[in-house]
């Protein structure tokens, strides 16, 4: 519309030039004439004798230029009055998507406790079908349909709009093909430019400094209500920027035709500061922030370095208030009060979040938490991105706080992260849930603390946490670990003193919850309890067609399961699962659940586990004294007696150094301790396990309580009873 305004402009002031001319060329004649003649018809005469001979088509004319220029005149009110009546309508629509933000609400400015999240029972039916109530699936809906609509009516758009030559292969972000574009190229001389209007669209008037071409573009967005497009050449640009809403800054040589990972790669490829496709934005000494995203509805940074000034706090993105902002292709390096931001930002509806999509976060650190990512209250979506060699004393690459707004990763890699803490706690098996809620030193890639999260086709590899969850911990928070296939969805290689792999932990108003679907759990080590994963307090961990395989329970005598360990009134949920090949320095080489519940069902394997130190080389499933857990008994909402529900399960191949190479429940000792349900359907399926007890009925099965043995090797028939 602006550039048909402008055309309309010109026709207008052709028109009434080309008037005036015509006119002056009748007028001065004849006026001329008259004057000479001096007498009464002398019009009439000077007419007939006039010099042009055709006067008459000559005012005709002048009156049709006159015409002419009255109706574009006309025409260009009408469209701007339709322009104003249009930017209106879309004010009020900011306006009113800015009042659904929970950003700094009555609420909140009050000091207001949150809300308690909904308890998660622990119910014997696993119920994995359903999700956790506050994630957000991925699935065929509504909002499916919306964006299937909003793309094709994006590349309707893209279709009308006629090319720029300028722009040609290079990336243009979608919706601004038509914005006015500001260029900035620092290499070269800087130049007086009378009219900045004269830089708008001219790839030869750039700015050379970024500052200068923000301003003109906030002023661009409050003059015109448009949107407006920084393109920026290689080089470093010192500065500190604040992007205003509806302005966009993008590298210039950013590919136009190239999918997500091969423009990552890209990016990559620049490893050196004079790369001759790389932006980099280096934040003055003075900033404790890079780049920050003014408070607005649609924001973006594409194609650029963002690399902290050595020896100075900083933070390299903030990003506060805002909804709909991109971070797209960008490298987020080496800064010491963590890489980015995101506080009171986003919606949970498609566009609506802030996105970080083919970005690589690497070698951050933050104090607080969340070495590369801290998100808080903040809806965010990170695709296709890495996050390498970041630390903080929790999260150390991604930490989530808050409620209500979820996380999603997808295609994501979590590498060399980790989450340290000066001191590190004596024997996590003793700690008070109280003590768990002000931990740090949790979760070395990804820690969500009263929050929620969902990672699909993610990789966690290589990354330690100093107390619990060397990749992921759940902290009274929600998260989810989807796979597509086992090969696409691995938490690998992590190492943590609890839950060498993935971690929860929840109090009753709190509840803690971890669902793996599809997910392998390979070569991770605990120095104390689970080797893979681990849960303890008010937490529920659920484990549906995942692997769990080669982990390690270290530590000697408090090396408690190999696979999987749950323990002071934590939950284990499992269908479709594996765990094989595991190994315990204590007792529970494949899973140890102590003082907690459990519930394997429908096709779950247990074989080729050991307990090297101890009993139960599948499955130990013990109670004892625990004064810690005698004050969670008492909460409401905690159910006894403990359940463990073993249907349709395999266990085979294990080995014990103690009693119940396959199976070991009950209690130690000879006195009665918390009370526990067991339901066992067909224990002819443990079989083929060894066991280094000298009594040879309990190779298979060993079930004592209370210093009586219930079950051993020559248990027939389904075992349902309370041990009490």
């Amino acid at each position: 519309m602006r550039a048909q305004k402008l055309r309309i402009r010109a026709w207008r002031k052709r028109s009434f030039g080309l008037a005036v001319l015509l006119a002056l060329l009748v007028v001065a004649p004849l006026g001329y004439c008259v004057f000479e003649a001096g007498e009464a018809g002398a019009v009439g005469m000077c007419m007939d004798g006039h010099v042009l001979r055709i006067p008459e088509v000559l005012a005709l004319g002048s009156l049709f230029c006159v015409f002419f220029g009255v109706v574009l005149g006309l025409r260009e009110r009408t469209l701007v009055r339709d322009e104003e009546a249009l930017q209106r309508r879309v004010e009020q629509a900011a306006r009113r998507a800015a009042h659904h933000t929970p950003a700094l609400d009555a609420a909140a400015m009050r000091g207001t406790r949150r809300k308690a999240p909904e308890v998660i029972e622990v119910e014997e039916d696993l119920g994995i079908g359903v999700e956790p109530a506050g994630v957000v699936e991925e699935e065929e809906s509504v909002m499916s349909f919306v964006q299937e609509r909003e793309a094709r009516q994006a590349e309707s758009r893209r279709g009308e709009q006629e090319p720029r030559p300028e722009l040609a292969g290079v990336y243009c972000p979608p919706g601004m093909e038509g914005a006015p574009v500001l260029y900035v190229d620092g290499a070269v001389t800087p130049s007086v430019v009378p009219n900045p209007e004269d830089r708008i669209d001219s790839p030869d008037l750039p700015h050379t400094e970024l500052e200068d071409a923000l301003r003109q573009a906030f002023d661009l967005v409050m003059s015109r209500g448009e949107p407006v497009m920084i393109r920026v050449m290689p080089g470093v640009y010192q500065a500190r920027l604040e992007i205003p809403d509806r302005v966009v800054v993008v590298n210039h040589r950013l590919p136009a035709e190239a999918t997500i990972d091969q423009r990552r790669t890209w990016l990559e490829e620049q490893d050196h500061v004079d790369h001759p496709d790389r932006v980099t934005l280096l934040a003055p000494s003075h900033s404790r922030v890079g780049v920050q995203m003014l408070p607005g509805q649609k924001q973006g940074l594409f194609g650029c370095y963002l690399v902290a000034r050595k020896g100075v706090g900083q933070t390299g993105l903030k990003v506060t208030r805002s909804v709909a902002t991109a971070v797209v292709h960008c490298a987020i390096e080496g800064f010491s009060r963590g890489g980015a931001l995101v506080e009171s930002s986003g919606e949970p509806l498609a566009g609506r979040e802030v996105q970080f999509v083919g970005c690589i976060f690497r070698g951050n650190a933050n104090r607080e938490a969340g070495g590369g990512l801290l998100v808080r209250e903040s809806a965010v979506t990170v695709e296709a991105s890495e996050f390498d060699s970041n630390r903080a004393p929790d999260g150390g690459a991604i930490a989530v706080e808050g409620e209500e707004k979820p996380l999603r990763l997808k295609r994501c890699l979590l590498q060399r992260n980790r989450a340290l803490v000066d001191e590190e706690p004596e024997a996590v098996q003793d700690l008070d849930f109280l003590q768990w809620q002000k931990l740090h030193g949790l979760g070395g890639g990804l820690v969500v603390r009263g929050g929620m999260a969902k990672a699909v086709d993610c990789i966690f590899d290589g990354n330690d946490a100093a107390v619990a969850g060397g990749a992921v911990a759940a902290v009274g928070g929600k998260v989810v670990l989807q796979g597509t296939s086992t090969d696409r969805a691995m938490i690998s290689e992590n190492r943590a003193d609890a839950g060498g792999g993935v971690f929860a932990v929840g109090w009753s108003d709190e509840p803690g919850m971890v669902r793996l679907t599809g997910v392998a759990v390979l070569g991770n080590v605990a120095k104390t309890l689970g080797g893979g994963v681990g849960a303890v307090g008010r937490a529920t961990v659920r484990l549906e067609e995942a692997v769990v395989e080669q982990n390690h329970a270290a530590g000697g005598a408090h090396g408690l399961g190999g696979g999987v360990a749950v323990w002071r009134g934590a939950t284990l949920q499992g269908r479709e699962l594996v765990v094989s090949s595991n190994r315990a320095d204590s007792s529970g080489g494949g899973v140890a659940v102590l003082n907690a519940s459990v519930s394997l069902v429908e096709g779950t394997t247990l074989n080729r586990n050991v307990a090297t130190g101890g009993s139960g080389g599948g499955l130990l499933v013990l109670t004892m004294e625990d004064h810690h857990l005698e004050r969670l008994v008492n909460q409401e909402g905690f159910e006894m007696p403990l359940k463990c529900k073993i249907d349709g399960v395999r266990i085979t191949q294990n080995q014990a150094n103690g009693a119940g190479g396959g199976l070991r429940a009950g209690n130690r000792g000879r006195a009665p301790t918390f009370p526990i349900a067991l339901a066992i359907r067909r224990p002819d399926w443990v079989v083929d396990n060894s066991s280094e007890e000298k009594a040879e009925d309990f190779a298979q099965i060993c079930i004592r309580w209370a210093g009586e043995v219930v079950r051993d090797d020559n248990t027939r028939g389904r075992i349902k009873e309370i041990l009490r």
